[in-house]
């Protein structure tokens, strides 16, 4: 590529945005022998639909889409990593049927076989460093918690909700962590990062389309039906993860990308437009789910967008405007103690998450040094519950699980498995802060690395308050994001030489 064709496509809005690093060159698109393979397959099941009685014609054809997208995904992590994403996204809604075991988890192992491919290929990586060790070490510690004997069952007394030690594993921890290397070593590239900002805008437009439709539309159209409304959640939105907290932290992550997307000046019009209202049905999404926790996700996340997001802030300025004459206005419903008309004056789950918390900070106490084990916190706030203070109700949080993830992890793993995970949790907001600062004339870097940092305080706000191991969807995005967009600042700064500077062209969904 000439230096003024290389001009134009950086001008254009390539690779690094208008001004824009470049980088290294693509490797091969995983486009054309997928496409092969889709005609190849498409031909067969035309055949076999023609033959073959109508059931069983519709049977392979179903066989012939998942074939062509395994081999899709096989081919490109960065699909793979969609797939995984829209999968968890859709756990409860999916049913398991033929297949051996949820469709998120043959999703997990296909983002590894790729990996795997595309490493036998040769394929560059960007290091992942001293992380890398950290996040070894904090998972085998959990693997050991996980094979060890403790006092007590991985089981809730109360109702007898026992909790599978290894899936848990899998899902609140390996997983979240994976996908947090290969953001930074494989997703940072422009053409994965837009597989990502896409699947973030899919899963956080039909989060905040179903909470609409729960409380201002038919209920038909809503799908999966649960998501219409729950006895659990009375009046609350819960999304298709079923769960307030979960699904307001999608829509918050929702909201930044989409911010994002609108505010990217090479991106076409009618996409800006688009995203811009998305970011405000996320917004107001986020208020139906009736959250605390959520609600001061939002607000820190709006006050940093209005600070950091130059030349991108006035979307974060409008919304926390709007937020403020809505508070105004609705000052004595947000002021109650109703849940279910937005109330945040109730203290029963304060009361809740103050004698969780003494029970968290007794049980590290009592075994400071391998915990409790894995998954053993429901009964040890059964049989040891602790109480605040006084003044608070001693049944108030007994019984359930815990309500922040770091003393989660240090009632269960000790105070080694929370200093690695507390170590885990700082080094990825050095590395993002650091890219932030790094990626100041870099718009495009600039602003993915911001609204990856904003999403990743919007998971430190809610861990605050929430075991987010639970919560599988929402470790997964945030995580790629970050990683992707921490791989992504680094890869600006990497060291190349000359002849290695070649531009990836736009659009290129490499692995």
């Amino acid at each position: 590529m000439t230096p003024t064709a290389e001009a134009a496509e950086t001008a254009a809005g390539g690779p690094g945005g208008p001004g824009g690093p470049v980088d290294p060159a693509p490797e091969p698109s995983s486009l054309g022998p997928g496409l092969l393979v889709l005609g190849v397959v498409g031909l067969v099941v035309a055949g076999v639909v023609v033959v073959a009685p109508a059931q069983y014609g519709v049977l392979v054809l179903m066989a012939a889409i998942a074939l062509v997208a395994v081999v899709l995904g096989l081919a490109s992590p960065a699909l793979a990593a969609a797939y995984l994403l829209v999968s968890t996204f859709l756990r409860q809604a999916l049913p398991t049927g033929p297949l051996p075991t949820d469709a998120f988890i043959l999703a997990f192992g296909g983002l590894l076989a790729a990996l795997v491919i595309r490493r036998f290929q040769g394929a560059r990586s960007v290091p992942v460093g001293r992380l890398g060790y950290v996040v070894a070490a904090y998972v085998a510690w959990t693997v050991f918690s996980a094979v060890s004997a403790h006092t007590y069952d991985a089981v809730f007394p109360s109702d007898g909700t026992e909790i599978e030690v290894l899936r848990f594993l899998l899902v609140g921890t390996v997983m979240p962590l994976v996908v947090l290397l290969v953001g930074i070593a494989v997703l940072s590239r422009p053409g994965p990062v837009e597989v990502l900002v896409r699947t973030t805008l899919l899963i956080g437009g039909y989060s905040a389309y179903v909470s609409i439709m729960q409380f201002h539309g038919p209920a038909a159209l809503v799908w999966p039906s649960y998501a219409a409304g729950s006895d659990v959640w009375v009046g609350r939105a819960i999304g298709v993860v079923n769960q307030p907290a979960a699904h307001g932290l999608l829509l918050i992550v929702g909201y930044v990308v989409a911010l994002m997307v609108a505010s990217e000046p090479w991106r076409r019009r009618a996409v800006r437009v688009a995203s811009a209202l998305l970011a405000l049905a996320c917004a107001y999404s986020v208020f139906l789910t009736y959250t605390r926790a959520v609600y001061v996700a939002l607000a820190l996340v709006v006050l940093l967008g209005s600070w950091l997001a130059r030349g991108w802030r006035t979307g974060f300025v409008l919304t926390g405007l709007v937020g403020l004459v809505g508070a105004a206005a609705n000052f004595s419903s947000l002021a109650s103690d109703s849940r279910a008309t937005g109330g945040i004056g109730s203290t029963n789950e304060i009361d809740d998450r103050l004698n969780i918390n003494a029970t968290g900070v007794w049980a590290t106490l009592q075994e400071p040094i391998t915990g409790w084990g894995i998954g053993r916190f429901g009964a040890v706030n059964t049989y040891h519950h602790q109480q605040f203070s006084p003044e608070i109700p001693w049944e108030r949080g007994y019984g359930i699980a815990a309500h922040n993830d770091l003393l989660a992890v240090s009632s269960e793993l000790g105070l080694v498995g929370a200093a690695l995970w507390l170590t885990i949790v700082v080094l990825l907001a050095v590395r993002l802060v650091r890219g932030l600062r790094t990626t100041g004339a870099d718009p495009a870097r600039g602003r993915l690395v911001l609204a990856a940092l904003l999403a990743y305080v919007s998971w430190i706000v809610s861990g605050l308050l929430v075991d987010q191991r639970f919560f599988d969807v929402t470790n997964l995005l945030v995580m790629v994001l970050v990683g992707a967009a921490i791989g992504s600042a680094e890869r600006a700064v990497v060291p190349r030489s000359r002849s290695a500077q070649r531009v990836e062209p736009a659009g290129v969904v490499g692995a």
